[in-house]
């Protein structure tokens, strides 16, 4: 097999309960032709001393130390100074299977693809089980229309960065939009379409820790609107490049707004007062798509439910209300 060189980032920032897990796991990969790049993003624990050890004991790893500037910030820092034919990304929380570069790699040179991906376990901090997640049905090429349509809805993948090997091609005009959360989602569909095929490999080869404070099982904060805000963007450069795409970008914008939506109900009054115009603007978004979403077969009846539900002000207000009453109560 050609053995080209891999590069794989790790963006970092207050990890380093968990960072050397992370690390261990990137270099005893199997596929040994790698290079490390650790982006400290301006870390204010130990993890930048622990990226310099790191880099003394192994000469394939080099560091990046710059001032925070986020999760994109430092993806994108770390493909600048890349200089593999190939990126694999890995969050500094997680951890890989040690055969996942090997075989992600030898799925694109096999069937002669740009990107290739993988399954994933996902584990619950503080908790022993683990479960399959997002993992293909089987090792197969896909038309990267078709499986764009699949990870739009999450469906036996997803948008997440990770657990996939990109040629690095594919990166050469895209960057993942600085300073906002949810950027996966942003970015992933330009990624895939300006491809022709994509491999699939019926394995979970990468770890995904779910943290209890994570930004997706965290309460809300004004960040959140970030999510609908990208979903928008990609739901409206799908509706006029790619529009048999629409429905299928239609589902993920939905899921952002309910999601958001749902996070809102669960917090105080004040909260709801505070963003009652934004409220108000995700709410009249919903309704715009209520005829997909009541009449598309992507959506299931909970969906439909939920859209009904959340695009009404008044029911919104008593969901939050006996939520918030539910809670006191335990």
């Amino acid at each position: 097999m050609n053995k080209p060189l891999v590069s794989i980032i790790i963006p970092i920032y207050k990890v380093e309960k968990y960072l050397n897990k992370c690390i261990d796991s990137v270099v005893n990969q199997t596929y040994k032709n790698i290079e490390v790049i650790l982006v400290d993003d301006g870390s204010p624990d130990l993890c930048p001393q622990m990226c310099d050890a790191w880099s003394q004991k192994d000469g394939r790893i080099r560091v990046i130390h710059k001032s925070n500037g986020g999760l994109s910030d430092a993806r994108n820092a770390g493909i600048q100074i890349c200089t593999g034919e190939y990126i694999c990304f890995v969050d500094s929380d997680d951890w890989v299977e040690p055969t996942m570069v090997q075989l992600l790699l030898e799925a694109c040179l096999e069937n002669n693809t740009l990107l290739a991906v993988c399954g994933r376990y996902d584990h619950f901090e503080g908790k022993d089980e683990c479960e399959i997640n997002k993992c293909p049905l089987k090792n197969e090429i896909v038309e990267a229309q078709t499986f764009t349509a699949h990870m739009l809805i999450s469906d036996h993948c997803d948008c997440g960065p990770w657990g996939k090997l990109y040629h690095r091609s594919l990166w050469d005009t895209i960057q993942f939009p600085k300073g906002r959360i949810y950027e996966d989602i942003a970015i992933m569909y330009k990624v895939v379409l300006s491809t022709t095929y994509v491999a699939t490999i019926n394995k979970p080869l990468y770890n995904y820790l779910r943290r209890p404070n994570s930004i997706v099982t965290s309460k809300f904060s004004e960040k959140l609107f970030d999510y609908p805000f990208n979903t928008q963007s990609m739901l409206n450069d799908i509706e006029q490049n790619y529009p048999e795409l629409y429905a299928f970008a239609c589902w993920a914008h939905t899921k952002a707004l309910i999601h958001v939506l749902d996070k809102i109900a669960k917090s105080d009054r004040i909260t709801y007062i505070k963003y009652k115009a934004e409220i108000k603007s995700l709410q009249a978004e919903l309704i715009g798509l209520k005829k997909i979403w009541m009449k598309s077969d992507l959506f299931g009846k909970k969906d439909r439910i939920y859209g009904r539900l959340f695009s009404n002000g008044f029911a919104l207000r008593m969901i939050g209300l006996t939520k918030r009453i539910l809670k006191k109560i335990k």
